[in-house]
């Protein structure tokens, strides 16, 4: 029995139960031409070679004519995005702490990431998941299509690809100074993500030019209003940390779990 829950511009997503077994997972269906192959190709690469808590489970992939399935774990509780939308980006107590553990749980899946040389490249809340389970709420990621490859040298890309809204300064910039990054990148995304919860409105990619757009998180105000909207001000400081411009002074996945999530 299969049913439809998502559907996007690449992809489907069903809701499956296994002959036999009680457990539903997650059906991904990708029609694909010759560039979205090589997308699935990077993704089940990639997910078959990872194993983390915190990142989603990849159970088996199939392909039939101009069609492929990957099956996956299914993760019962939506995303980040549909929970900022369901709680109006309104943080309070309770949402406070939910948010505080899921990020806490990503970043340990970045930290994981860093130790594979795998770069995600387009982390962003509709790619963080809330797990539900008898233990409580946490956070997977998912979506690894644009991932780079493992054991890729020096872990340093240099393809411009993501949501340009959450991608870093150095995946934007036409700057060869900045065109090659690594892990650090995953981190700025990080940072708009919490922007993303803690500023209202947050209005989505703004009407200006990248270069615009990436001079204006460098002011430290960025095209949705001043930082100072974050009451929070250990969340503020997490956000000062991952929106550094040069990645090399950028915080680690690590320095924040130590001092900020720990």
């Amino acid at each position: 029995a299969m049913e439809s829950v998502e559907s996007g511009q690449f992809s489907t997503v069903f809701k499956a139960v296994r002959g036999g077994d009680t457990q539903p997972i997650a059906l991904k269906q990708v029609y694909f031409d010759e560039q979205k192959w090589k997308l699935v190709l990077r993704e089940v690469k990639i997910l078959h070679v990872l194993d983390h808590p915190n990142i989603v489970r990849f159970y088996k992939a199939y392909r039939l004519e101009k069609v492929v399935w990957l099956a996956m774990e299914w993760i019962q509780g939506g995303s980040l995005e549909q929970f900022s939308v369901q709680n109006s980006k309104r943080v309070g107590d309770i949402e406070h702490e939910l948010l505080r553990n899921v990020l806490k749980d990503v970043l340990k899946a970045l930290m994981y990431l860093q130790t594979a040389n795998i770069v995600h490249r387009d982390l962003k809340p509709d790619n963080i998941m809330l797990m539900n389970s008898s233990e409580g709420i946490s956070g997977k990621l998912i979506d690894f299509g644009l991932s780079s490859e493992p054991n890729q040298r020096d872990n340093q890309q240099t393809r411009v690809c993501g949501s340009p809204l959450f991608s870093a300064p150095e995946v934007l910039t036409g700057d060869g100074r900045y065109r090659k990054y690594g892990c650090k990148a995953d981190i700025w995304s990080l940072g708009v993500c919490i922007l993303c919860m803690f500023v209202e409105p947050f209005p989505g990619w703004p009407d200006m030019s990248e270069p615009d757009f990436i001079h204006s998180l460098k002011s430290k105000r960025g095209p949705w209003g001043p930082w100072s909207e974050i009451a929070d001000r250990e969340m503020l400081a997490v956000v000062k940390k991952c929106l550094v411009w040069n990645p090399a002074f950028r915080v680690s996945a690590d320095s924040l779990l130590s001092n900020h999530f720990s």
